[in-house]
């Protein structure tokens, strides 16, 4: 042994070459694991009476119990060659941490940037989606740093925290009860409970003075754990969490970090726009996997680029659809995937998979049975949207939830990654969803018999909206509605497409397209418009004498196109004699204005 080796340093060798930990060594010898952590940090001289329990109970022969004694009582002056040796400990392993079998695609400013924070915050929360590639952008992260190898982005630019004590793996998946989380990482860091001690403060003590970070993965099922971890922080400030959930833990000094789907091709412009885009490559890995020979072409680029936009540019989501390309070629997968039934098609994965990973479907519905029942209300009835929503949209369609206001709900589901908010006209809150949560949505919503209820009401806020932007459109917001109106387009759509399959709603389709006018004229849709004009005047319940049918007639004659100037005409005739029959002046004044503007056309 060294001779410049105190007595504490030599203490907690000997103890580790016995494998106890200070609390184990303190019940040995009967006293507090505080004077046996002090007397390792040579902050305490031990007693003559603790020097000899030490003696018995670190298994020291008797002929040099003596010795030992005068060494650590530091009189006399025995040599350091009189106290035993210690022979180095075996090298306890640094981390349990899994090693994935595939390959792991792009990712790098993420990797980048969580390093990062891990760098400069104690607790990082990897927030997403289902399915969006949290846990393995973990474990990415903890591979990289458990090897001592932090990003190179980050080489030249941050200094990454060492973790001496090593890196560990904590899965949290099969735990439901968030008391047992404190169990689940004590028996993944070997803190066995001895004595009438609990288990949470034998781990506090085991993590006190360990520099060490935990990653615990899929933490959303056990929030109410979360203010453990906030205990073991105060306690061990060498400790570092990195955990994945779909919500964040919502605690002080937790950097919360969304992962977002894989980038996109910005345009379709073939193998030259899509090899790029880490959503492709990761489609086309995958796919060689199951075919060998796959490869990136240009007769399939668009397919694929068309199928990873599709999909959002989830992984979990990609790589179900990359697995069916033993049967399915690109072009056939994509029209699959556009059919009644796409979550139908997203199955089949991986058996070593957990079961909830295996289908999207499976994925998703983890995440809705997590919800309290008026979240997963607000949730489906949310899937009647298309293309985004705001906040007066989401209380007028939804309808009263009891205990929770809708603003609160959805602010919760995108606490939960379930909405994603984005900047509406003006700076309004606005919010959308994944088109794969949709279409689960609305499966919950057909499931639950609401649908036909919350499409109507869906319907009936639409409608308003597109009869008071046809007067804002006439006026000094004339920008602010055309933008508003363009944002909502595909909810429009979505409201006529309903309106015009039921059999109560041609008069309300008619009112609808009516009142678009000038949105589909100032914004080039006249094609489009023309087509909802023609569906809405051939509606069963839309062929009575009425002033809404009338404006409709007026306004098909307006965004006519050549070939249908024949046909347009005709209709504004029609249009006039119904606003003199129900004596509608100022239609009857647009319908004659348009016609004498038609014939001095004509000359």
């Amino acid at each position: 042994m060294s001779g410049d080796l105190s007595f504490g340093q030599w203490l907690k060798r000997q103890r580790r070459r016995l494998d106890l930990t200070q609390e184990e060594l303190a019940a040995r010898v009967g006293y507090a694991t505080t004077t046996i952590r002090r007397v390792e940090a040579d902050e305490l001289k031990p007693s003559k009476e603790l020097a000899d329990k030490l003696a018995v109970a670190l298994d020291l022969p008797a002929h040099e119990q003596a010795a030992f004694v005068q060494f650590a009582r530091g009189v006399g002056s025995a040599p350091l060659a009189s106290v035993p040796s210690v022979s180095p400990p075996p090298p306890a392993p640094r981390s349990n941490l899994p090693h994935p079998v595939s390959s792991f695609i792009g990712r790098e400013r993420e990797l980048a940037e969580v390093q990062t924070l891990l760098a400069r915050s104690r607790l990082v929360t990897l927030t997403g989606v289902g399915g969006t590639g949290k846990t393995r952008l973990a474990l990415q992260v903890a591979h990289h740093l458990s090897n001592g190898a932090p990003s190179d982005h980050l080489k030249s630019s941050i200094h990454t925290r060492q973790f001496s004590d090593g890196v560990w793996w904590v899965d949290l998946a099969p735990v439901a009860d968030a008391d047992l989380v404190v169990t689940t990482m004590a028996q993944t860091l070997g803190a066995h409970e001895h004595g009438q001690r609990s288990r949470f403060e034998v781990l506090k003590d085991t993590l006190r003075d360990k520099r060490l970070l935990l990653i615990l993965d899929n933490f959303e099922q056990v929030l109410a754990a979360a203010p453990r971890l906030a205990d073991l922080l105060a306690v061990a400030p060498g400790l570092t969490f990195l955990v994945t959930s779909r919500a964040a833990l919502q605690l002080r000094g937790e950097k919360e970090y969304p992962v977002p789907p894989l980038a996109l091709p910005q345009v379709d412009g073939g193998v030259g726009q899509a090899m790029p885009s880490e959503a492709v490559r990761l489609f086309v890995e995958r796919a060689a996997d199951i075919k060998p020979g796959f490869a990136l072409d240009q007769t399939n680029a668009s397919a694929i680029t068309a199928i990873c936009r599709r999909l959002d540019g989830l992984p979990l989501a990609i790589e179900l659809a990359a697995a069916r390309s033993r049967v399915y070629s690109p072009p056939a997968m994509l029209r699959q995937l556009a059919g009644a039934t796409p979550l139908g098609f997203l199955t089949g994965g991986a058996r070593d998979l957990p079961a909830r990973q295996q289908t999207l479907r499976d994925t998703i519905s983890w995440s809705y049975h997590l919800l309290s029942t008026e979240e997963q209300t607000l949730f489906r009835r949310l899937g009647v949207f298309a293309g985004g929503f705001g906040l007066p949209a989401a209380e007028a369609v939804v309808g009263p939830l009891t205990g929770l206001a809708v603003v609160d709900g959805v602010e919760a589901l995108a606490g939960k990654s379930l909405v994603k908010p984005v900047e509406g006209v003006d700076g309004e809150p606005r919010f959308t969803l994944l088109e794969t949560l949709r279409e689960y949505a609305r499966e919950q919503l057909t499931a639950q018999g609401e649908t036909e209820e919350t499409r109507q009401r869906h319907a009936d806020f639409y409608l308003a909206m597109g009869e008071e932007g046809e007067w804002g459109l006439r006026g000094p917001q004339q920008r602010t509605w055309l933008d508003r109106l363009e944002m909502e387009h595909d909810n429009l759509r979505a409201a006529l497409s309903w309106l015009l399959a039921s059999p109560d709603g041609g008069v309300a389709a008619l009112r609808l397209a009516g009142a678009m006018e000038q949105f589909w004229w100032y914004h080039s849709h006249l094609q489009e418009g023309w087509n909802w004009l023609t569906q809405a005047l051939a509606h069963p319940g839309a062929q009575a004498g009425t002033a809404a049918r009338a404006k409709a007639l007026y306004v098909a004659n307006h965004l006519a196109s050549d070939d249908h100037e024949r046909l347009g005409k005709r209709w504004l005739d029609e249009g006039i004699a119904i606003f003199r029959e129900v004596d509608d002046k100022f239609g009857l004044a647009l319908a004659l204005r348009a016609k004498a503007q038609t014939l001095y056309s004509r000359g």
